[in-house]
């Protein structure tokens, strides 16, 4: 029995029961023995890997987008970055070395911060150790990579037509699900935004921390963009789609079903309702610019040309060539990253126009010309690539 098992089982027999929320509030982010506390669960050795230890491509493109937000508030002297979710700063590390090569006006106007529970850093940038927001007049950018699935979030099921939420108890010494009347109602009154009746035995997940963050992110930023990459559909989309829910685990690498198992030890997510992202944005003055999938955005921002430009490399040995292809086409892939979802916001910017952050594919090659292209760096010893990439121009 884990330590975090421990806790959890205590805080039952006190209460008799608590919400799925809670069970993950603890299992994920208890101080000393939650997953997050004692682990960097990301990267190709650990639990998970995200986009931006897949290949450069990814972070180089999302810098190409933040130059052309800076642009478009009038290319300040300082632009401020804030990361939630910063991890080692692998994303970091990437926008900012790839700005060096877009603009020096742009890369000097960066002041970028990573903000997370735990900090494991690996690359050299300002972090601060949080699990709030703790700044304040931010001008720029709020950016999160796979941040919202990690928060706690309650499950709920119909039963006759009501909603019922499920709770963890213990019942003759193991851990079990119990339906019982909705702890908020928050939640009751999020499925009842629905065009449609959900039908019997129907399980889902809501996620009320969202408001919360959004409320902190309008205390925070004074003028700038918002960028939320994760996994996830709008709300209508993903409940007609999903009849038993999402959620699911992650140990390395390999996903399993069942929370009880390895408590505090494993990830524990479920897909992101994107419309609650919106909503949460518009009560506090954040307007929705776009949403679009992952691949759609890597388009726009040129990966077909870095693929191509890969393909036809007189640098790069064909192993090389290979490794860099097959982790590019990683991040476009249905079904995979390639259907993650982008999710763009404003605040106080005056865009009237997506096209002035989000242009057509290959509308700028006036401004992104002759960029070096972002591939892997690979030992050629051992044929693997480590988690930064590099910039070669070919």
């Amino acid at each position: 029995m884990t330590e975090t098992e421990k806790f959890i089982r205590e805080d039952i027999l006190d209460k008799g029961k608590i919400s799925f929320a809670r069970f993950v509030e603890i299992a994920l982010y208890h101080p000393e023995f939650g997953y997050y506390s004692k682990i960097n669960p990301i990267g190709i050795n650990s639990h998970y890997i995200t986009s931006p230890y897949i290949h450069p491509a990814f972070g180089s493109a999302i810098s190409k987008h933040i130059f052309l937000m800076w642009k478009f508030m009038k290319t300040p002297n300082k632009f401020q970055i804030v990361e939630l979710g910063c991890s080692t700063g692998i994303l970091a590390e990437t926008i900012c070395s790839y700005a060096k090569n877009i603009s020096k006006d742009f890369s000097n106007a960066i002041d970028y911060f990573g903000i997370d529970r735990s900090i494991n850093k690996k690359y050299n940038f300002q972090s601060i150790k949080s699990n709030l927001l703790p700044l304040k007049n931010i001008s720029g950018c709020i950016i999160s990579n796979e941040l919202i699935d990690s928060l706690p979030f309650h499950r709920f099921k119909i039963i006759n037509h009501e909603i019922k939420e499920i709770y963890v108890t213990i019942e003759n010494g193991t851990f079990t699900t119990i339906l019982d009347k909705p702890s908020s109602k928050k939640i009751e009154q999020k499925l009842n935004t629905l065009k449609f009746k959900l039908p019997n035995n129907f399980e889902g997940e809501i996620c009320l921390e969202i408001e919360k963050l959004f409320s902190s992110i309008n205390k925070t930023l004074t003028q700038g963009f918002i960028i939320t990459i994760d996994y996830g559909e709008e709300r209508e989309y993903l409940y007609e789609n999903k009849p038993h829910g999402t959620m699911q685990t992650y140990f390395k690498h390999t996903t399993g079903a069942s929370p009880f198992n390895r408590i505090g030890e494993q990830d524990i997510t479920a897909n992101i309702d994107f419309s609650s992202l919106i909503e949460a944005g518009i009560l506090n003055k954040i307007r929705p610019v776009t949403l679009c999938s992952q691949k759609e955005f890597l388009e726009i921002f040129g990966i077909k040309k870095w693929t191509e430009k890969i393909q036809s490399s007189k640098s790069l040995k064909q192993i090389e060539k290979q490794i860099n292809l097959m982790n590019i086409k990683k991040l476009v892939q249905y079904p995979g990253l390639g259907n993650f979802k982008i999710l763009i916001q404003e605040k106080n910017t005056g865009l009237n126009k997506s096209n002035k952050i989000l242009p057509e594919i290959d509308s700028q090659k006036e401004i992104f010309s002759n960029l070096p292209i972002p591939v892997n760096n690979i030992s050629n010893y051992e044929n693997k690539y480590s988690q930064f990439g590099n910039f070669i121009i070919d």
